[in-house]
């Protein structure tokens, strides 16, 4: 008769061993807590580092040390009481104000460009001392333009870009500026581009005329007719005047659409120009009623 079989015996487990699916718990509760200890460590360092600078801010080492802006080379771009205005108008960003404190920089950088007499700022830098140094660009009258919309309104002080200045005219040196009229359009506020086509010409044809020797005895320029309503007149003409006697009209015509335009270059119409005031000894003011540069050849007339 067959005895029953006997179940196997599972292996006895060497002493001192813990099975692989004992271990693996330990493990991962090992590893968690680790972690923890060390985002605890993290945020303690933080939240002591953190108190450690509130406290220095605070202190009076540091809290003491107001902010100052210094705008440098102001003074040799503009006038001492305009230069004296602008640096009082961006220090008020930085009032009562740490030189360490955050944000500062960019609050004393809005300032500055929010001045009609800044064009563009290059840097804004805090220095230990508590200075915040503000390296900026500065408007300057290049233009005064009379505006058609306002007849009766005073001369309008302009940059080469066209932004307003607000200055009165009668502070801009004669012949510093030269006179733009009649632009179409009323002036924008102070520190605003006058974004006008007929005064954006009118300053490109500045540009061209003031380096030239006979400059000074140009008088105005006129755009009045810059959009052509009258075909028989010139878009731009300039005025060449010395004082109270007989006036020489440059119809000068207007600036080339694009590279396909046929109308004549304004390079090529200011060298026939430069021949004919060499030719009348560096005059221009009074030798003629009027010179036409628009067709292919220029005309003088006394007629």
């Amino acid at each position: 008769m067959l005895g029953k079989k006997k179940k196997a015996r599972p292996a006895a487990t060497p002493a001192g061993s813990t099975r692989r699916d004992d271990r693996e718990p330990a493990r991962w509760g090992a590893a968690a807590l680790g972690i923890a200890v060390t985002l605890g460590v993290v945020a303690l360092l933080g939240a002591a580092l953190y108190a450690v600078r509130g406290g220095l801010l605070s202190s009076p080492a540091y809290s003491q040390r107001t902010a100052r802006v210094s705008l440098p080379g102001i003074s040799n771009q503009l006038p001492p009481d305009i230069a004296r205005g602008v640096v009082v108008f961006v220090q008020q960003a930085a009032e009562g104000r740490s030189v360490f404190e955050d944000g500062l920089t960019r609050t004393v950088h809005d300032r500055a460009l929010a001045n009609p007499w800044v064009a563009s700022v290059n840097r804004v830098s805090k220095q230990p001392n508590g200075e915040v140094l503000v390296e900026a660009q500065y408007r300057r009258p290049f233009a005064l333009v009379r505006s058609a919309a306002l007849p009766a309104g005073p001369l309008v002080v302009v940059d080469a870009q066209g932004a307003v200045l607000p200055i009165a005219p009668s502070r801009v040196r004669r012949g510093e500026c030269l006179t733009i009229g009649d632009v179409a359009s009323g002036p924008p506020a102070a520190g605003s581009k006058w974004d006008a086509p007929d005064l954006m010409d009118g300053l490109k044809l500045l540009k061209l005329l003031r380096p030239r020797p006979y400059f000074d005895q140009i008088s105005l320029i006129d755009v009045r007719n810059h959009d052509g309503r009258s075909q028989l007149e010139p878009h731009i003409r300039f005025w060449a005047q010395v004082g109270r006697h007989r006036r020489t009209d440059v119809r000068f015509g207007r600036f080339p659409l694009d590279d396909l335009d046929d109308c004549v270059s304004p390079a090529t119409r200011l060298q026939w120009l430069d021949a004919i005031v060499a030719r009348h000894g560096g005059r221009l003011a009074g030798i003629r009623n009027f010179i036409e540069l628009r067709y292919d050849e220029p005309y003088e007339s006394n007629g």
